[in-house]
């Protein structure tokens, strides 16, 4: 009971079971299979002893086998989630980190989409899902459905932030239009006046509108503000 009410807490935890959450309350369990089989051996006669090892080694074999089975799962995130999916088909956060962990991260781009419309088909309202899928189809310059993952996103979230419209206007500057950009990156900066990655991307607006001083100042701007200390989106 100690050992469990360490992993059993009164906080919440997102996952109800998780693997390693066994590990420390298991201890008692297998102390005292440690302790019985010790005692057996200290009961039982010369011939039985040679079948309780048998048994015991058998026991053995067999757990090895499926800890090395139970391994091969583990190998990385795509077969993790595989197994994941393979055993929960109906879970939407299985199929999002197949998608955003697995596919992705071994370039089967689209894979991955397939993955993250399979989870958002299972759970339409999955904020992470949207957000996943967003960035997979910038990538492959899917940027009409991108903007429609966007702005779902954005529907979802409960609070407006800077850099979901900072992103919304640089998908529109893929689409060459920057005063639908503006718009937006404007209103990006009216919820943070102080984000760079909006300036660099109204710089590049006005760029492209021909407005080459209005585009350095902004372009100043935004190092000002320490451009380079923020990841890469959708700049």
């Amino acid at each position: 009971f100690i050992t469990l009410s360490v992993e059993s807490s009164i906080i919440p935890i997102e996952d109800i079971i998780f693997e390693h959450r066994l590990y420390l309350p298991s201890i008692g369990l297998i102390v005292a299979f440690a302790c019985f089989v010790f005692y057996v051996f200290s009961r039982i006669t010369h011939h039985a002893s040679h079948i309780t090892v048998l048994l015991l080694a058998f026991f053995v074999i067999v757990l090895s086998i499926a800890a090395y089975q139970r391994n091969s799962v583990w190998q990385d995130e795509l077969s993790l989630w595989n197994d994941v999916v393979k055993k929960s088909p109906n879970k939407a956060r299985g199929y999002n980190n197949l998608g955003a962990l697995g596919y992705y991260k071994k370039g089967a781009i689209n894979d991955a989409i397939q993955a993250l419309l399979t989870s958002i088909r299972l759970k339409p309202d999955y904020l992470e899902a949207h957000i996943n899928l967003t960035g997979l189809y910038y990538k492959q310059g899917m940027y009409d459905e991108a903007i429609k993952e966007i702005r779902i996103t954005q529907l979802l979230s409960q609070n407006e932030n800077a850099e979901s419209y900072t992103n919304l206007g640089a998908l529109y500057l893929k689409k060459n239009l920057p005063d639908k950009a503006i718009e937006y990156l404007n209103h990006a900066l009216t919820l943070n006046q102080y984000y760079a990655p909006a300036y660099n991307n109204l710089s590049i607006a006005y760029e492209l509108k021909g407005q080459k001083d209005k585009a350095y100042e902004y372009f100043k701007k935004a190092y000002s503000l320490g451009l380079d200390k923020y990841p890469k989106t959708f700049n």
